[in-house]
């Protein structure tokens, strides 16, 4: 990359201080073209130490301008939807329904992006409103039709396939913690909107994998001796 030439044979090479990150075949009349081009730089982008060639300069620039807005756009907490934890449990859990059936109409695309700000407002709640809050969107769950509510629970699986380990892991723990102390009929419900989660639950809690309890073994009959005829 020293080199004050870039010899460019059906590959174009984009490069970002210096390492490659991605490359785009080119080629005329199904015959691979050899360009050369002098290395340059752009004003706009020397700073973030960019190297480019004249042929990749434009792509490059709005490569690196694309970055900065996605970066300057991240997505913000929806306090509309944390701030529910402060009403009445009952309340809570109608209000977390009524949301989250809206929700589930949306398109994908608009439904992932409003779960994505929910789910960050949500997780930004201290650890006692976290775990009350879950128990309440859970219940909340449970009162929505199914369809809508698998809908929104494979949409917060999404959203947090995107969201650091240590924030996919205090969900895990949270949402395993409240389904712990739910009743066998509400687990076993839940169990078919987020398996992921409850399967790690104790087979006591499942009702569906508990066993029924053997009959005991009927007591052995005692033989009685082969010699001992008056006793028969």
């Amino acid at each position: 990359w020293r080199s004050s030439r870039l010899t460019l044979d059906s590959t174009m090479v984009y490069a970002w201080g210096g390492l490659k990150v991605g490359t785009a075949s080119s080629a005329q009349g199904g015959v691979s073209a050899r360009r050369t081009a002098s290395a340059s730089s752009c004003s706009s982008c020397s700073s973030a130490g960019m190297i480019v060639c004249g042929a990749t300069k434009i792509a490059l620039h709005t490569l690196y301008v694309g970055k900065e807005a996605q970066m300057s756009n991240a997505v913000e907490p929806d306090r509309s939807w944390s701030e529910l934890s402060e009403l009445s449990d009952d309340e809570c859990q109608r209000k977390i329904a009524e949301r989250c059936s809206r929700v589930a109409q949306l398109p994908e695309e608009e439904r992932q992006a409003e779960l994505h700000s929910m789910i960050l407002g949500e997780y930004d709640l201290d650890e006692p409103r976290l775990l009350n809050f879950t128990r309440c969107r859970l219940h909340g769950w449970l009162a929505m039709p199914r369809e809508e509510a698998n809908t929104i629970a494979r949409g917060y699986d999404a959203v947090f396939n995107q969201l650091s380990g240590s924030t996919a892991m205090r969900r895990t723990a949270v949402v395993q913690t409240v389904v712990r102390d739910l009743d066998p009929e509400q687990i076993e419900a839940l169990h078919g909107i987020i398996p992921a989660l409850t399967s790690a639950i104790p087979a006591m809690h499942h009702p569906e994998t508990v066993a029924a309890p053997a009959a005991a073994p009927a007591p052995a009959e005692k033989k009685k001796s082969f010699w001992r005829f008056w006793e028969r």
